[in-house]
């Protein structure tokens, strides 16, 4: 497990992940759609484009439960985006992840810090990356709780992202087998 603390829900649900297809858009748009995404992802345009069209070297991924698809996860290399990464303090050894439940019924029930766990477990290749560091909006209390519960520390406060509303939080997460950060 990565952080110190138990994560609610995690022993009985299982997690897999696999690579977002197209055949995946209609329910990602469903998501994406809905107010409790949407809030913080912004309604999708063109996910065909927003996901597929772009040479970005963010790699996503659906996570499914019990077989089920409940999410995205995406992770990508902060050496990938240097700009962004100053603003927040991120090294290029890092990774930076984004995600959420795309059911807003599944919300509350300890599916996303298990899911999370789960993701860094299976996908984030050992040694691969030092650490995770990430921005989450202050406003999105359930997702930096989320952050919280698997260890991850809140490095910074008031941070303005371009781009982003509003003031956010920095957070990061030493991953085994790699120094852990001062």
């Amino acid at each position: 497990m990565l952080g110190a603390k138990s994560v609610k829900g995690s022993c009985r649900t299982v997690f897999e992940f696999r690579e977002l297809r197209r055949e995946d858009l209609p329910i990602l748009s469903s998501w994406r759609s809905s107010e409790h995404v949407a809030r913080w992802w912004g309604e999708p345009a063109d996910l065909e484009t927003e996901y597929f069209g772009t040479a970005d070297p963010v790699d996503y991924f659906v996570a499914l439960r019990d077989g089920r698809p409940i999410g995205l996860v995406q992770h990508y290399r902060w050496a990938d985006f240097p700009g962004e990464a100053e603003s927040i303090g991120a090294t290029a050894d890092e990774i930076s992840i984004d995600y959420f439940l795309g059911d807003a019924n599944l919300i509350g029930a300890g599916l996303g810090p298990a899911m999370l766990e789960a993701f860094l477990d299976q996908v984030v290749r050992p040694g691969s990356a030092r650490g995770v560091r990430l921005d989450v909006a202050e406003a999105n209390r359930r997702s930096w709780r989320c952050l919280e519960k698997l260890g991850f520390r809140r490095e910074q406060e008031g941070v303005l992202v371009e781009g982003e509303p509003g003031p956010h939080y920095v957070y990061a997460l030493g991953l085994p087998g790699r120094a852990q950060q001062p």
